[in-house]
C-alpha cells in the first residue's frame, strides 16, 4: 500500500499469511471430519476458534481498496473510542485468563488427588487418561501464552512493540493455536468420548472427588 490509511504498522506478508491460512484450514477441516464421523459434537466451539484464526489470516490478504474502507470508518472514530474498546478487550481477556487458569488449577488438583489416591477405574482402564492430562496441560500453556501476549499487546496500544513487527503475531498468535488445533488432531477426545458414550466405569473416577469434599 503505497498511501493513504494503513491498517498495520507494517506491510502484511502475503506468503506467512497464506501458508499459515492453508494449514489451519486443513487442520480444521479435520477437525471437522473428526467430529461429523465420530459425534463429537461437544467440539464445535474448538472448530469455530480454528475458522476464527482462517478467517484472521485471511484478512490479511484482503485487497486495498477494502483498506482504504476500513481507514475512512477507523478515521471517523474518535480516540476516546478506540481506547474505550481497547479497555473492553483487555478486561475481557484478563477475564478469560482468570477463568482458564481456575479450570487449570482443578484439572491439577485432580491429577494430584487420583495420582495419590488412584480409583480402581483408573487402575484397570484402557484409557491412556494420564496421557490427555498431559495433552490438556501443554494445549493450556500454549493458549495461557498466546492470552497473555494479547493483554501485553493491547495494553501497549498501537504504539506497541508488539503491534509495530508482524512476526509477533505469527509466534505469539499463529504458531501457538496452530500448534493447538494440530495436538488435538493427534490426541482427539473422541479416543475418550464420543458418540455420547463416555469409557465405563467413569462414575468411580468421580469418586474419589465426591469422597474429598466430606
Amino acid at each position: 500500500m503505497s498511501s493513504g490509511y494503513k491498517l498495520y504498522d507494517y506491510n502484511p506478508s502475503e506468503a506467512a499469511a497464506i501458508v499459515f491460512a492453508a494449514i489451519f484450514a486443513v487442520t480444521t477441516l479435520a477437525h471437522i471430519f473428526q467430529m461429523i464421523s465420530r459425534r463429537t459434537w461437544y467440539f464445535t466451539p474448538f472448530i469455530i476458534g480454528g475458522l476464527c484464526e482462517f478467517l484472521c489470516l485471511f484478512y490479511q490478504l484482503l485487497s486495498p481498496p477494502f483498506f482504504c474502507c476500513g481507514g475512512m470508518l477507523s478515521n471517523a472514530k474518535s480516540q476516546n473510542t478506540v481506547k474505550l474498546g481497547n479497555c473492553i478487550i483487555v478486561i475481557g481477556l484478563c477475564v478469560q485468563l482468570i477463568f482458564f487458569g481456575f479450570f487449570v488449577v482443578v484439572s491439577v488438583v485432580f491429577h494430584r488427588r487420583i495420582n495419590s489416591s488412584p480409583t480402581d477405574a483408573s487402575l484397570t482402564t484402557s484409557v491412556l487418561w494420564s496421557r490427555y492430562l498431559k495433552v490438556l496441560y501443554t494445549v493450556s500453556v500454549l493458549i495461557m501464552v498466546r492470552s497473555i501476549y494479547r493483554v501485553i499487546e493491547y495494553v501497549q496500544g498501537t504504539s506497541g512493540v508488539l503491534q509495530e513487527h508482524e512476526y509477533f503475531l505469527y509466534i505469539l498468535d499463529a504458531t501457538l493455536m496452530l500448534l493447538c488445533c494440530v495436538i488435538m488432531n493427534i490426541f482427539h477426545p473422541s479416543q475418550i468420548i464420543h458418540g455420547g458414550q463416555v469409557y465405563d466405569k467413569v462414575d468411580e473416577d468421580l469418586e474419589l472427588l465426591n469422597n474429598r469434599g466430606h
